[in-house]
C-alpha cells in the first residue's frame, strides 16, 4: 500500500504543475529567471550582490528561503532546489547555510539557485507513502490503545498467569528429550526445572507460573508485524533516501553531511533494536516458565503490579508526554498555524506539506516510543521475576536465622548446628541463580544497551543541529532548538538510565543475598563455617570478581544503582565536553548565517 501511494503521488507531481511561485514572463522585477514546466525557477546571483538571505528547515530534509531580500524577495516560502548545481533538494538549512555562503561570500562570481514549490522533491513523496501506515498505528496506539492500558497498569490489571496446561495438551504433549552433549549449559532443560523446583520445596520456596502482559488493544497492536515492520521499513527507506540525496554534498560539506545521515541512521538502530529486544523477551518467557509464588507474605502477583507502577508508570511519564505532544501536534499545529495567518483555506501543497512533517513526527517520535514503552514493560516484569528469584533465598534465610536464635536462647551452647543439606540446597539455589536464572536478562541486555546509546547518540545530534541552526536567530525565537535541549534534559538522558534500572535492582538484590549468607555466621556451628564460606566465595567470585548480579552486555560490568549514579555523571561530563567541542562548529554555521543574512547592510 505504501508503495502504490508513492507511486501515485510521483505521478501525480509529474503530470501536475504547481503555479504557486510561477512568476509572470514579463514581470520587470523577475530578474535573470527560468521557469521549467514542473514549477522550478533559475534564478542567477552575483556573489557579493545586495541582498539578504535567510534559511529556515522546511518539512522532512528540506531548506526554506524566508525574509529574503533584493532579487529573492518574491521567492519567499521557495524551497532551495539546487546551488550552481549541487543538488540540495533534500538537505535542511544545516548543510545548505554554509554551501550558499561559500557561493554568496565569493565577490564577482556568478552562480545558480534553482528555487521549487514545497514538497515538490521525490524523496519527500516516497518517504510520505511508505510512512502513511505506521503515522496511522501511531496515531490510534497514542490516543485509542494506550490510554486504556495506563488506566489497566494503575490499577493493577495488566497482568496474567502462564504456564498452565490443559489435561489434553499434557497427554499430547511429548516427553522430554535426554539432555545432548551441545546443549547449552545455560538452557532450561525440564531436568533442571524438575531439580530447581525440588530444591525450593525442600527450602520452603514454592513455584508458580510466571506473570506476563495479558492480551489488550494495547499489546496486540504493538505486537502486530504491520506495526513494526512498516516503522523498520519507514526508517530504512529515509536513510536510504537520505544517503542517497547527500552523496553529491558529501564532498562540499562532509560533517554536516554525515550528522544529516547519521540521526536517521541511529532512528533505524533503534527500530532494530527494539524489534530484536520484543522477541528476545517473549522468547525468554516462554522457556522461563516458573517463579516463586510469594515474597515476604505477600503475592508475586501483587508485588509485580506495584513495581510496574512505581519503575515503568512514574518514571517513563517524560515519555509518555513526548509521545503525546508528538500525537497533539499531528492535530493541534496545523490549527494554530491557520489562527495565527487568519485564513480558513488550505492549498494541496501546503496541506502536503504539514501531512509530511506529522507523519515524520509520528513514525521517528510517537511510534518509535510507543513501542520503547511496550518493550520497557515487558523488561520491567521479566527483571522483577528473576529479581524475585534472589528474595526468596534470603527471606528463607532471614527464617532460618530467627530459628536458629531461638534454639540458641533455649539450648545455649548446645544448639545443633544448621545442617549440611540445608546449606548444600542453599549453595545450589544460588548456583542455580548465576547459571540459570540471571542470565535470562542477558537475552534483553543487548537491545536495552543499544537502544539507550542509540537514544542518547540521536537526542545529542538533534540538539547539536537544532542549536548550531538557531545560532544565528537567538534560541528565543527558534522553538525547534529549545524543544531539542528539552528533550535532551528530561527525555534521552533519563531514557538511557531507565533503561537499565530495573536490571540494576537485580544486582542490589543479589547484594543483598549476599549479606544475607554472610549473617548466617551470627548463628552458624564450627562446622557451619566451611559450606558458608563455599558459598560466600562462590558469589564473591562470579563475574570475574565483581561479585553475583546482573552482567552488562557486552561489557564485563556489573550494573548497580551506584554504578548508574556514575554512569550518569560520565555521561552528563561526555555531553559538557561534546557540546563545548561542538561550540566553534555552531559559531562557524552561524557566521555562515550571519553573513547571508548581513550582505544587505554591507
Amino acid at each position: 500500500f505504501s508503495i502504490l501511494v508513492s507511486l501515485a503521488l510521483c505521478r501525480r507531481a509529474q503530470t501536475l504543475r504547481p503555479e504557486a511561485h510561477a512568476l509572470a514572463p514579463d514581470d520587470p522585477d523577475a530578474g535573470d529567471l527560468d521557469t521549467s514546466p514542473t514549477g522550478e525557477e533559475t534564478v542567477k546571483l552575483l556573489g557579493g550582490q545586495n541582498l539578504s538571505i535567510k534559511l529556515e528547515d522546511g518539512p522532512g530534509s528540506s531548506t526554506i528561503l524566508e525574509n529574503a531580500s533584493g532579487v529573492l524577495a518574491r521567492y519567499n516560502g521557495s524551497q532551495v532546489g539546487t546551488l550552481q548545481g549541487n543538488d540540495t533538494s533534500f538537505a535542511s538549512s544545516f548543510v545548505v547555510a554554509p554551501i550558499w555562503a561559500k557561493l554568496q561570500n565569493n565577490t564577482g562570481m556568478e552562480y545558480t539557485v534553482v528555487l521549487m514549490p514545497q514538497g515538490s522533491h521525490l524523496g519527500n513523496k516516497i518517504l510520505f507513502g511508505f510512512g502513511i501506515v505506521p503515522a496511522v498505528m501511531a496515531v490510534g496506539l497514542a490516543l485509542c490503545t494506550l490510554p486504556c492500558f495506563l488506566m489497566d497498569l494503575a490499577r493493577g490489571q495488566v497482568l496474567t498467569q502462564v504456564g498452565k496446561e490443559t489435561p489434553e495438551e499434557d497427554s499430547v504433549k511429548e516427553p522430554p528429550k535426554e539432555d545432548s552433549e551441545n546443549e547449552d549449559p545455560v538452557k532450561f532443560s525440564y531436568h533442571e526445572l524438575e531439580h530447581l523446583e525440588q530444591i525450593g520445596v525442600q527450602m520452603g520456596i514454592v513455584m508458580k507460573p510466571v506473570f506476563v502482559l495479558q492480551p489488550s488493544n494495547f499489546t496486540w497492536a504493538t505486537e502486530l508485524w504491520v506495526t513494526q515492520l512498516s516503522l523498520a521499513a519507514f526508517a530504512a527507506v529515509q536513510l536510504f533516501v537520505s544517503a542517497v540525496f547527500h552523496l553529491r554534498l558529501l564532498l562540499l560539506e562532509p560533517f554536516m553531511v554525515c550528522i544529516e545521515v547519521a540521526e536517521y541512521a541511529l532512528i533505524l538502530l533503534c527500530c532494530i533494536a527494539l524489534v530484536l529486544g520484543k522477541q528476545a523477551a517473549a522468547k525468554t518467557t516462554r522457556e522461563y516458565a516458573i517463579c516463586p509464588s510469594t515474597i515476604r507474605e505477600q503475592d508475586i502477583q501483587t508485588l509485580l503490579n506495584k513495581h510496574l507502577r512505581r519503575m515503568s508508570l512514574l518514571p517513563f511519564v517524560p515519555t509518555l508526554l513526548l509521545i503525546y505532544w508528538c500525537a497533539a501536534a499531528f492535530v493541534v499545529q496545523p490549527l494554530l498555524e491557520q489562527v495565527s495567518q487568519k485564513s480558513l483555506t488550505l492549498d494541496s501543497a501546503q496541506l502536503f506539506n504539514r501531512l509530511y512533517k506529522a507523519t515524520g513526527l509520528l513514525n521517528n517520535e510517537c511510534l518509535l516510543y510507543c513501542l520503547f514503552f511496550k518493550f520497557m514493560v515487558d523488561a520491567s516484569v521479566l527483571a522483577r521475576t528473576v529479581q524475585s528469584h534472589a528474595e526468596a533465598i534470603a527471606e528463607k534465610i532471614d527464617v532460618k536465622i530467627i530459628q536458629e536464635y531461638k534454639e540458641f536462647f533455649s539450648k545455649g551452647k548446645e544448639k545443633d548446628e544448621i545442617g549440611t543439606k540445608w546449606l548444600d540446597n542453599l549453595h545450589i539455589s544460588i548456583v542455580r541463580l548465576a547459571r540459570v536464572v540471571l542470565p535470562r536478562l542477558g537475552t534483553i541486555s543487548g537491545p536495552i544497551l543499544a537502544f539507550a546509546i542509540c537514544n542518547w547518540a540521536l537526542g545529542f545530534l538533534r540538539m547539536f543541529r537544532h542549536l548550531a541552526v538557531a545560532a544565528g536567530d537567538g534560541m528565543s525565537r527558534n522553538t525547534d532548538a529549545a524543544t531539542s535541549v528539552l528533550q535532551v534534559l528530561f527525555v534521552h538522558l533519563p531514557i538511557g538510565l531507565l533503561c537499565l534500572l530495573p536490571l540494576a535492582q537485580v544486582s542490589d538484590s543479589c547484594d543483598v543475598l549476599q549479606e544475607k549468607v554472610n549473617n548466617l555466621r551470627e548463628v552458624a556451628h564450627p562446622s557451619d563455617i566451611d559450606p558458608i564460606d563455599r558459598t560466600e566465595a562462590y558469589m564473591q567470585g562470579a563475574n570475574r570478581g565483581q561479585g553475583l548480579g546482573y552482567q552488562l552486555y557486552g561489557t564485563g560490568m556489573v550494573v548497580t544503582k551506584r554504578a548508574l549514579l556514575a554512569l550518569f555523571a560520565k555521561a552528563a561530563g561526555l555531553a559538557s565536553l561534546i557540546l563545548s567541542a561542538s561550540y566553534q562548529i555552531i559559531k562557524l554555521q552561524s557566521s555562515y548565517r550571519q553573513s547571508l543574512e548581513e550582505f544587505q547592510h554591507a
